[in-house]
């Protein structure tokens, strides 16, 4: 028991730190960027281990069998396509739709303890607080340099990581705010000051994100509760925080004007042609040219998903003045991708299939490196995996939100787990909502650490559960 433990925790502080080592000090190969593969890989062996001595039924067998249609599909649409599929990008993305779920499904088949439980909790706890640390102490150059990517934590290369993972911090405070209401006022102190924090991180889509998901977890925390005055509360809470954002954004932000340009957008008609919202346009004339490919899509790493950024050596982008709607597309040579150090071998003279779509049209655009890119999990799924796949795979992320729903109502008070609930439930609000905005369901670094919290939050409540059972069996005996 205390192996998969062990495994585990290590994950998590690993997702956290690994890349300080690798891209900042640069003394571990930066292969090892992908240490949560490795250690998912030792896993899956503990699992299979465990498996052959103990013979239990299969703990949610029925997203197993899910799963396995779901690469089905893949496999299906990727022969389909044989003609596009360059084998190495398909196998990436392959292991990154699968890989969260895989962890998730072998964690909750695993034996671990309250202890453990506990002890993941405290490490997360004490990791974001580590993390919020550092990046106080980033301010500083922050302000001399007025560059955002200053304050990175341990993210080297990734604020908008590092933002999300404050924001569990965030959702984990909001949940120990519930349970000690001696210390509101402080707690909205430390929530406020984390949110200023991720504020100075110029990223409009995580701006976005972290209001949208913080609304939809107040009011689930609110309902919860079952107060007469909950609403009221989440309302005036809100209105702080807005307050708050809006201070520090026209204070600090030099990059507003990006928002303009979306205004513009939808002025002139283009709305349709921000990259963003275009890329399902091509999906659509894909679908079109094949129709198969709408239900099980276009193969893997080739339309819009993250391997399809890492391991064509060429893309294409386009250039000119969003006002007078002037382009020039220009061939653009890809680096080769800094998380694999050089393991990644691009495809030479190997074009993509989304290139013959992705050129056909004009693009309006916003000067966001978010809102002009075509490439996000959502069009990724549905591009190459088809309606099929984007149904199934989506299912995944719907039945853990019913999951965390329940769970929160169940042990709203309960200061062992809530606090762990309303961080996990908080943070996959999150990481749905910014698949519209990127690849994060496919960003292995984020997504093993969001499903270990929920398969930690689902461990709970069947160990809860088992012993509330076991009592009552035991009470009727006597």
């Amino acid at each position: 028991m205390k192996i998969y433990s062990t495994l585990l925790n290590t994950l998590l502080v690993s997702n956290v730190i690994i890349r300080f080592f690798t891209n900042r000090l640069k003394i571990i190969p930066r292969y090892f960027n992908v240490s949560d593969l490795m250690i998912t890989g030792l896993l899956i062996v503990s699992f299979l281990i465990y498996r052959v001595n103990n013979h239990e039924k299969l703990n949610n067998g029925r997203m197993f069998f899910y799963l396995l249609i779901f690469n089905l599909i893949c496999i299906i649409g990727s022969f389909l396509n044989s003609r596009y599929i360059y084998l190495p990008a398909a196998i990436s993305q392959l292991i990154m739709w699968n890989e969260p779920i895989i962890l998730f499904l072998i964690l909750i088949n695993l034996p671990f303890s309250l202890i453990n439980i506990d002890t993941f909790r405290k490490l997360l706890f004490f990791l974001i607080i580590v993390e919020l640390i550092i990046g106080i102490f980033q301010i500083p150059i922050y302000l001399k340099t007025r560059e955002s990517e200053s304050i990175i934590g341990t993210f080297q290369h990734n604020a908008e990581q590092y933002a999300a993972f404050l924001m569990i911090g965030v959702f984990y405070l909001l949940g120990k705010m519930t349970l000690i209401r001696s210390k509101k006022t402080m707690h909205i102190i430390y929530i406020t000051g984390i949110l200023v924090l991720i504020l100075l991180i110029e990223n409009k889509a995580s701006w976005i994100t972290m209001a949208v998901s913080l609304y939809f977890l107040l009011n689930i925390i609110g309902k919860a509760g079952k107060e007469p005055a909950s609403r009221i509360k989440i309302i005036f809470f809100m209105l702080l925080l807005s307050s708050v954002g809006y201070l520090t954004i026209s204070m600090t932000s030099s990059t507003l004007k990006k928002f303009n340009n979306i205004t513009e957008a939808i002025k002139t008609n283009n709305i349709l042609n921000i990259g963003k919202i275009k890329a399902y346009g091509d999906i659509f004339r894909s679908d079109t040219d094949n129709f198969w490919m709408f239900f099980v899509g276009s193969g893997l790493g080739t339309f819009y998903s993250k391997a399809s950024t890492q391991y064509y050596a060429e893309t294409y982008q386009y250039y000119g003045i969003a006002d007078e709607y002037n382009y020039e597309s220009q061939k653009r040579g890809f680096r080769e991708s800094d998380s694999m150090g050089g393991i990644i071998k691009q495809a030479k003279n190997f074009e993509p299939y989304f290139k013959q779509y992705y050129l056909n049209r004009r693009l309006f655009l916003i000067y966001s490196g978010t809102a002009d890119s075509p490439f996000s999990s959502y069009a990724s799924l549905l591009g190459e995996t088809g309606m099929l796949g984007l149904i199934i795979y989506f299912g995944f992320y719907i039945y853990i939100i019913k999951n965390m729903k329940f769970n929160l109502k169940k042990y709203f008070g309960n200061s062992h787990i809530f606090p762990l609930i309303t961080a996990s439930f908080g943070f996959l609000l999150y990481i749905i909502i910014m698949g519209f905005y990127n690849f994060w369901l496919e960003t292995g670094r984020l997504t093993t650490i969001l499903w270990s919290m929920i398969a930690m939050v689902v461990k709970y409540d069947e160990i809860n559960s088992t012993e509330a059972s076991v009592d009552i069996h035991e009470g009727l005996a006597s």
